[in-house]
């Protein structure tokens, strides 16, 4: 059984109600107080005194726990909000906990995130600062799939860069240009995430300058460290691009909005293609910004182009109304037919 005292602190109080326990001994104590009155000789079987002060000295430990709790929350604090940014708070706190405790000066935690086809693995570098609170430095992503050979790329974590705003009397915005987890594994799947970077003048911070541009992961080139080059593009904008697609999506500014920041994120994004004939068909997309469309997919991930299905489909159309009109027109000349023959007839019964 575990010991009282080893019990963490957020459980001391599902153990055992002691405080309606204390009462009940005292209330026994106060009636073997008053038996004792007609027996003298008889003696407690408790120390009433000692349950006191053992109560006393389990209720200090709890507060110290607490105390101790509280300095290990302070401390993983900034590494927390971290991870919880950047889609890994579902790291154990168990191990970070333990990892802290232990007092290094650098240490490793490990994180991994299962997706459809594949299996996404990242382990974080974490580093003491000068006032003992820890940080995550960088973090590595291996990613898995079957039949391929493993992919990993190192990724830093940012800190917020301030950008002095163009405006007078405004404070300076500060982005975080970090790539989080989730980002990562898309990248390492060759689809690009669009961010906002800062190009930052050392020398002179008030320099410093926010741009847009989707970041894509280079596969043929690497650094002196090994790991994969990303390369930058600028010229695709998404929302145009899907608003002239049917999509049922357009018809509401909140389902719009959030399919076009699932693609900036990388993403490959469910939506629904709307037929001329109102039927709906579920599709996949995905933004390309080197060739400064959005790809589309049917329903099994086989490549589609919507503008040429548009174009068939009113191709078909077109056709089918040349037709009817063809087809009225021929019954026009059927019934022009008709009634001339029976004119001819009308006349030759008067001769």
């Amino acid at each position: 059984m575990q010991s009282y005292e080893s019990t963490p602190a957020g459980h001391y109080f599902k153990i055992v109600p002691i405080v309606q326990v204390l009462e009940a001994i005292q209330h026994l104590g106060n009636a073997f107080a008053l038996s004792a009155v007609a027996e003298q000789n008889r003696s407690l079987p408790f120390d009433i005194g000692q349950i006191e002060s053992d109560y006393n000295y389990k209720q200090d430990l709890k507060h110290k726990a607490m105390e101790i709790e509280k300095m290990k929350v302070e401390e993983l604090s900034p590494l927390a909000k971290t991870l919880k940014y950047t889609g890994m708070g579902k790291v154990s706190n168990e191990e970070l906990n333990q990892k802290i405790a232990e007092g290094q000066d650098t240490f490793q935690i490990g994180f991994i995130q299962k997706y459809k086809d594949a299996e996404a693995e990242a382990v974080i570098n974490c580093t003491k600062s000068k006032t003992g609170k820890y940080y995550a430095d960088n973090y590595d992503i291996i990613v898995k799939e079957e039949g391929k050979a493993d992919l990993k790329r190192n990724y830093q974590f940012s800190n917020r860069i301030e950008v002095p705003s163009k405006v007078e009397g405004q404070k300076p915005e500060k982005i975080n240009p970090t790539i989080t987890f989730k980002e990562a594994f898309n990248q390492m799947q060759a689809r690009g995430v669009f961010k906002t970077f800062v190009y930052v003048d050392i020398k002179e911070p008030k320099n410093n300058r926010k741009y847009e541009a989707w970041d894509y992961i280079n596969f043929n080139q690497t650094d002196k460290n090994g790991n994969y080059k990303s390369e930058k593009f600028y010229d695709l904008e998404v929302e145009p691009k899907i608003k002239s697609l049917s999509l049922v999506e357009n018809m509401d500014y909140e389902n719009f909005q959030q399919l076009c920041e699932s693609l900036k994120r990388g993403n490959i994004q469910s939506a629904k293609y709307i037929a001329l004939d109102g039927t709906q068909e579920q599709i996949y997309l995905v933004a390309n910004a080197k060739f400064k469309t959005i790809n589309a997919f049917d329903k099994d991930m086989n490549p589609i182009n919507l503008h040429e299905k548009r174009q068939l489909e009113l191709d078909a159309l077109e056709q089918h109304k040349l037709e009817q009109k063809q087809g009225q027109k021929q019954g026009q000349k059927v019934d022009n037919e008709q009634e001339t023959t029976q004119q001819k007839i009308g006349k030759s019964l008067k001769v």
